[in-house]
């Protein structure tokens, strides 16, 4: 939902969400610098309503400066993942996806991907 990529009103992102629920759509990607961490923060109001309805994924570290393979370590991924669930309001997720440069997965993601198996 390119909706979350502005700064839009809380309220019209939620109901943006409930009709995705109502028209049965089970999948949400969403990222933690989406409207700030808003766009978490809005899913995160559905999800308590429809806990086993969604299958979550979230990108993690694009707020990174500078926004580089090396900064995406197993201790920085793991914070950007605490916080993604603190706004979503989960115990876990379903997904994450790490950002690669050029979708090339180096030393320092490899060890990233192990962590989280």
């Amino acid at each position: 939902m390119r909706a979350f990529r502005s700064a839009i009103r809380s309220v019209t992102s939620v109901c943006f969400i409930e009709a995705a629920y109502e028209t049965g759509i089970t999948f949400i990607d969403t990222a933690d610098v989406y409207n700030g961490g808003n766009s978490e923060k809005a899913i995160g109001k559905l999800l308590s309503k429809y806990p086993e309805h969604f299958y979550v994924v979230t990108k993690c570290g694009r707020a990174l400066k500078p926004h580089t393979d090396e900064m995406y370590t197993p201790e920085a991924v793991e914070g950007f993942v605490d916080g993604s669930l603190s706004r979503l309001g989960l115990e876990k997720l379903d997904n994450i996806l790490p950002p690669f440069d050029d979708g090339i997965l180096t030393k320092n993601n490899h060890r990233v991907m192990l962590m989280m198996e």
